[in-house]
């Protein structure tokens, strides 16, 4: 089992090994150079956040599976992640400095996101993103 450690930036808790997964695995070629330069440099990581969670053109389409309307309650979610293989341990790359950067239970986890926020469950392939849009998306790059 992969073990992941925490860095600081700044105030910021940002895992550079954890943000290199998410962007290699569901972010399109052409914009995974420039969103890893990003995340190179505590000054340009919020430049990283504002684009990454801003714009689902972003993200490969081919892994998207849209959640529909009827199940965007927190529960759906939760079951539908679970069904697609999730693991109880997940990071969050979010807005609220507080927040981004944080590791643990994916119920916790989901529990923090508020109109934008992406969610990588560890230990899978598994990705959640909800944008600013009410746009809701389970990611799998398995």
């Amino acid at each position: 089992m992969k073990k992941y450690t925490l860095e600081l930036y700044d105030r910021i808790r940002v895992n550079k090994e954890l943000l290199t997964e998410v962007i290699k695995l569901f972010v399109i070629k052409e914009k995974q150079s420039r969103f890893l330069e990003f995340i190179d440099s505590p000054k340009r990581y919020h430049n990283f956040v504002d684009e990454f969670l801003n714009d689902p053109r972003n993200l490969k389409s081919d892994l998207i599976t849209e959640i529909p309307n009827n199940q965007q309650e927190f529960k759906d979610i939760a079951a539908k992640l679970k069904e697609f293989g999730a693991k109880d341990k997940a990071y969050l790359i979010s807005r609220n400095d507080e927040d981004d950067g944080k590791i643990g239970r994916l119920e916790d986890i989901l529990g923090l996101v508020y109109t934008e926020g992406f969610i990588y469950c560890l230990e899978t392939k598994l990705g959640y993103y909800e944008g600013h849009e009410n746009w809701r998306y389970i990611l799998s790059a398995k």
